[in-house]
């Protein structure tokens, strides 16, 4: 019996692996985007910054040196109330400046208006330079491009310490996720392991309730489930009928052993050993239909495919059963509609599905009868027709006749019951059909029609 292997893949875990995978991808993209999106926009916060306090200090300077402040630096401030600072005249000279603002040499016509990031002393600035229209006077204001780093910083802290409380969550509701959603699968695999395989049932699951993708293996898992349990059944109903098939020889075997092995006349020991003939030959029919069988079953099929001359055949089991015609004084007559009547097949058991046919007929036809053969290209294929003069068959029973060992209740015929059972099998095998329909006579017609070009698949016997 096989076992689950320990080491074999779960969807489960992969699916698990790759969902989270995806998910660090696009959580490392969104980081990245993010962390460059808080150094721009720190960036733009800090120039923003600079230039409504350049506009500021520019008013409040010129209002304060026009009301006779000195010139010179200004006191002490904290470090977060303004950026550093000076106020230049027109010509460069400092008339008002912070205390920590980078001290540089400025020439009258290095003065241009707008943002730069010099070097002074080893520490890089962020400087903004802005001309007062009406006086010529120069603002200057620059932060330590280390603040603006800062303020990066500040900003991708706020902006990824979401993602890095979400990751975790995302990956327990992922797991949450694709366990629930697996569910539909892990009662798919309850209700196999609960199928027993003596009590067969298809899956008792509703499909309203099944994802779609898994309604197609649930409908197909319940079809290979009824053909299981319908070849389980005609298995045993075809191994019940060949056991009492087969009892019936051999109990006449046994019999007649004993009568010539009691009796002391010659005469009833060459009876009995003839009697004794003939059940063999009804036991080796029945061997032959068996092997017949096993060679045409529907699930490897082992066909020799080669060009039938199927008018040619029927001529040939018609000559075959001569002396099986004269017994009852039968009139073959065989009826061919074209000259070209070929098919690709397996002669050998195309050749048994005509004789099983005669041999029927043969059987129900009344002494003085005549057997009709009929061979006729129809619908890209040959269609065979055996007609008998007997008693013919009701349409009501006309599909149980096909059935392995079927006999009619008031049936006083000889026979296995398996005749009419392996021409439907190798006609099926072939890729043909088989019908009884109304023929031309009173009696039974038996309609087979097979492709001309064979068997879709052809596999050859093994030897």
């Amino acid at each position: 019996m096989l076992k689950p292997s320990a080491f074999a893949p779960r969807i489960h875990l992969r699916l698990l692996v790759m969902v989270l995978l995806l998910l660090s991808a696009g959580w490392l993209m969104l980081w990245f985007y993010l962390s460059s999106s808080a150094a721009n926009t720190a960036a733009k916060d800090v120039d923003h910054q600079l230039n409504q306090a350049a506009f500021s200090l520019l008013m409040g300077l010129n209002q304060g040196l026009a009301g006779g402040d000195a010139t010179g630096s200004t006191p002490e401030r904290k470090p977060d109330e303004l950026p550093e600072f000076e106020l230049l005249s027109e010509s460069g000279d400092v008339l008002v400046r912070s205390r920590r603002f980078p001290l540089t040499e400025t020439q009258p016509g290095q003065l241009e208006a707008g943002y730069s990031r010099p070097r002074i002393n080893g520490i890089p600035w962020r400087v903004l330079t802005v001309r007062d229209p009406a006086n010529g006077r120069y603002v200057r204001v620059a932060v330590p491009l280390e603040t603006v780093a800062q303020r990066g910083s500040e900003l991708a802290s706020a902006f990824v310490t979401p993602l890095l409380v979400a990751l975790p969550v995302l990956g327990i509701l992922v797991c949450l996720g694709i366990w629930q959603g697996l569910r539909p699968l892990r009662e798919l695999s309850v209700k196999l392991s609960e199928t027993e395989v003596d009590r067969l049932q298809p899956l008792a699951i509703d499909l309203k309730r099944v994802p779609r993708e898994m309604q197609a293996p649930v409908l197909a898992i319940n079809r290979l489930i009824r053909r299981v349990r319908e070849a389980m059944a005609s298995h045993r109903a075809f191994t019940s009928a060949m056991g009492h098939e087969l009892r019936t020889p051999l109990a006449g075997f046994k019999s007649q052993v004993q009568v010539a092995l009691r009796s002391d006349s010659q005469a009833d020991k060459d009876r009995s050993l003839k009697k004794l003939a003939g059940a063999i030959d009804g036991m080796d029919r029945i061997v032959d239909h068996l092997l017949i069988l096993a060679r045409v079953d529907p699930v490897q099929p082992q066909l020799e495919a080669s060009e039938i001359d199927l008018a040619a055949l029927a001529e040939k089991c018609l000559t075959e059963r001569e002396s099986l015609m004269q017994a009852k004084s039968l009139t073959p007559e065989l009826d061919l509609a074209g000259e070209r009547l070929r098919m690709q097949g397996d002669a050998t058991l195309i050749g048994s599905l005509i004789g099983n046919l005669l041999d029927n007929a043969a059987r129900y036809s009344p002494v003085g009868g005549r057997v009709l053969v009929q061979i006729a290209a129809s619908d890209g294929g040959l269609e065979l027709r055996v007609s008998d003069q007997g008693p013919g068959i009701p349409e009501g029973q006309r599909a149980e006749v096909f059935e392995n060992f079927h006999r009619e209740p008031d049936q006083r015929k000889t026979g296995s019951g398996l005749g009419l059972g392996i021409v439907r099998a190798i006609a099926q095998a072939h890729g043909g059909s088989v019908e009884l329909v109304d023929g031309p006579q009173q009696g039974a017609c038996i309609r087979v029609w097979l492709p001309a070009d064979g068997p879709s698949v052809v596999q050859t016997a093994v030897r």
